[in-house]
């Protein structure tokens, strides 16, 4: 295949830069975090979801979110959080302990000690609050932990526990779960299975119990691969642990397992109901089961790919199936979400979509789960359970995908939401590549991509007969862009190798199932292209220099490209074009000394920069009129919603309201006639309209013409203009706050 290198033109832009004020939406959502862990209050009321940024405190009945606190500093595992009473949290952050009051919104430092950097980990309460133990590393470059008692009243560490490993004839063992008995005494269990029991006033004679991993027949070479897990205290003679594979009764009085449960190999979560009666396993693979402590059985289990995903947790909400938790665990796939709620919303930040109705009176968030929000008053209206991968233009129909574990393969359909009828495209998209579908503008063509097939489909959506398919290269990023005719498809295709990893841009012709213009390439990889017309490209591009770009192909028939920076950054987390191709919308974050956070909107058509937003975005879209923003904030989890007109605040006063024109021809080769309309209703002659310019890629004024005369010898009241000198290219005419593109040949 002959790769074809074209001349890019680096052109320099500048733009004046604007910020809009982030706080002025008009409304805002909290949406779910990537929980790790849950701990649920003593009454049952509040369960506190900690992950990676801080913690979430729900409201258990309906699961509300009571309250968010944000700590971007803590950056190591996930947070810690412990009840004190229904009221009152300690929390870990930014390596310390502190207080959170619910009621009262206040949180404050609850021990002055700043700890080792990020070495905190398993906190746990006394039975009667008055302590509260935790695990640290060592030092800094420490592989090992010790212990420290907390006394909760005098707010200071009152004991300092250096075990010493050698009594356990293991030196590279090390500390597993920590947990207080209902008598005050303070368990510790080692990775390998040994067990120790501490009295206070006996810190440094701890009684040993029995090594547990004897009994699960473990190898002593092979017990600093073994996970050491207290699940929960019964009383003070008996507990539930785990040891990686492998769940019990223990009794603390005999050393001895007394029962033994049925667990997977690579436990993910495994917690207690309330009441001891329900204990829930989830693995990292999909399997998961419930085990009823009373009859001693397991009395719900299967396999679902959202089951257990890495170490997202879930809890007990009471003595039922009734589940708190992580978005993605499920029992009878999702059944126990069952209230409208703005905890659970989209998905992954990653993954997660956003689009508006074609009415703009909702919005839609949608990937493994769907929900749908009044753009008004910003409540969820409903939800579906749904892996949509995208909508059609007129959002009568969506593409998504099916995951069946017991093949390792997904599986495309399309869902007619006026019919009610599923279609099945299962036999053109088995495999586990990403198929990153695409709809025509007009809706009449679906087109998608198989990564693990290698293989691009064309289907027209009337009956979704196949009308055309190729192969291509892998990308990692395969965007497909329909012309406006569909005649024409463009995508992108990867090459790499030990050395360059580039991208080259390809057309299709669908009609005549031919390609044509092959394997344009810049040099650099983070294409991705849209028709403005049947011939004219206009593409975004990224990753070269850390630069934000616009680059153009005049025709797709004789491809010249123009390179055009826009925007210069350490990192662009994500960019999309609006349907009218009117603007782009780029969040873009800098990590050098000078660390910023925004989302940046740009005017393609008049090539200016428009507005920036403060914060980290990674999912954001504009609703077909223009009217709305929506905006995912990554760093606070908060989906935004801005109105436009607010958010564009930088365009000048001194504008021409009641002027519209057209021109023709276009393309044009020797002049173009530009036909102007004044609105009546305004006390203003032609005479006073502002001046027509003309603007290059490079935002030159190239030529100025004055609208008070039709051209003379034009045979036409229009205002002709002469382009027959100007080089070959893209230009823009503006009058007033109008503005028309067109192409000279």
């Amino acid at each position: 295949m002959i790769r074809v290198l074209l001349l890019i033109v680096l052109v320099s832009f500048t733009y004046e830069a604007f910020s809009f004020d982030k706080e002025a939406y008009k409304w805002k959502i909290p949406i779910m975090m990537n929980y790790q862990s849950f701990v649920i209050s003593d009454d049952g009321t509040k369960v506190v979801a900690c992950h990676r940024q801080g913690f979430d405190i729900y409201n258990c009945r309906n699961n509300k979110i009571i309250a968010r606190v944000l700590y971007k500093g803590y950056s190591f595992g996930f947070t810690d959080a412990i009840f004190m009473n229904d009221d009152e949290i300690i929390f870990i952050a930014d390596d310390q302990f502190r207080y959170y009051n619910i009621s009262e919104d206040r949180e404050e430092l609850f021990i002055e000690e700043k700890f080792a950097y990020d070495r905190i980990f398993s906190a746990t309460f006394s039975e009667d609050k008055k302590y509260f133990a935790f695990k640290s590393f060592k030092s800094f470059d420490s592989p090992q932990y010790n212990i420290k008692v907390v006394d909760v009243e005098a707010r200071e560490v009152i004991h300092t526990l250096e075990i010493d490993l050698n009594l356990l004839t293991l030196t590279d063992d090390d500390i597993g779960d920590i947990v207080f008995t209902k008598d005050n005494k303070l368990l510790v269990i080692t990775y390998a299975g040994f067990m120790l029991r501490y009295e206070f006033g006996k810190w440094n004679n701890p009684e040993f119990i029995k090594d547990i991993s004897v009994q699960l027949d473990f190898p002593l070479f092979e017990r600093r691969m073994v996970s050491g897990n207290i699940i929960d205290v019964m009383n003070d003679s008996t507990i539930y642990c785990e040891m990686f594979g492998e769940c019990g009764l223990f009794s603390l009085q005999t050393g001895l397992i007394e029962r033994r449960i049925p667990n997977y190999e690579f436990g993910g979560s495994i917690n207690i109901s309330n009441k001891k009666r329900y204990i829930f396993f989830a693995e990292f693979h999909m399997n998961y089961m419930i085990y009823d402590v009373h009859e001693d059985r397991i009395v719900h289990s299967g396999r679902d790919f959202l089951a257990m995903n890495y170490n997202n947790g879930v809890g007990f909400l009471d003595d039922s199936h009734e589940l708190i938790g992580s978005f993605n665990v499920s029992i009878e796939r999702f059944d126990f979400i069952n209230n409208q709620t703005t905890a659970y919303f989209g998905i992954d930040i990653d993954n997660g979509k956003l689009a508006f109705s074609p009415d703009n009176k909702y919005l839609h968030s949608y990937d493994w789960g769907e929900f749908k929000i009044d753009i008004q008053t910003g409540e969820i209206v409903e939800y579906q359970n749904s892996s949509i991968l995208t909508y059609n233009n007129s959002m009568t129909q969506y593409v998504y995908q099916e995951y069946y574990p017991s093949t390792d393969k997904s599986y495309l359909n399309v869902y007619d939401i006026e019919k009610d009828e599923h279609i099945s495209l299962e036999k053109f998209s088995s495999g586990k590549g990403n198929v990153n579908p695409r709809f025509s503008d007009d809706d009449k063509l679906l087109a998608f991509s198989n990564s693990s097939t290698g293989k691009v489909f064309v289907f027209e959506t009337e009956n979704y007969s196949m009308v055309d398919s190729f192969s291509f290269n892998f990308s990692h990023e395969f965007n497909l862009s329909f012309s406006p005719n569909n005649q024409y498809l463009s995508f992108v295709e990867s090459e790499y190798n030990e050395l360059n990893e580039n991208e080259f841009l390809n057309f299709r012709d669908i009609t005549n199932k031919t390609f044509f213009c092959e394997n344009l390439t810049t040099g650099s990889v983070g294409f991705k292209y849209e028709f403005l017309s049947n011939d004219l490209i206009i593409g975004l591009q990224y990753n070269r220099e850390s630069c934000l770009a616009i680059s153009e192909i005049c025709s797709v028939s004789k491809p010249q490209v123009t390179f055009c920076p826009i925007h210069k950054s350490d990192f662009i987390t994500n960019f999309s074009i609006t349907k009218d191709k009117r603007y782009c919308i780029a969040g873009v974050y800098g990590k050098g000394v000078v660390q910023y956070h925004h989302l940046f909107i740009y005017d393609i058509i008049n090539r200016m920069h428009i507005d920036s937003i403060e914060g980290l975005y990674w999912t954001f879209t504009i609703s077909d009129d223009q009217k709305y923003l929506a905006a995912i904030d990554n760093d606070t989890r908060f989906l935004y919603l801005y109105e436009l007109d607010k958010v564009i605040s930088s365009v000048g006063e001194e504008i021409v309201e009641d002027v519209s024109f057209t021109l023709h021809p276009n393309p044009a080769t020797e002049y173009i006639e530009i036909a102007v309309d004044i609105n009546p209703t305004v006390n203003r002659g032609v005479d006073e309209v502002a001046d027509i310019k003309v603007f290059n890629t490079l935002g030159e004024c190239v030529m100025t013409a004055l609208t008070a005369h039709p051209s003379t010898g034009s045979g036409s009241d229009n205002l002709r203009i002469d382009v027959s000198t100007l080089p070959r290219g893209v230009y823009y005419v503006r009058m007033g706050n109008r503005t028309q593109m067109f192409v000279k040949m």
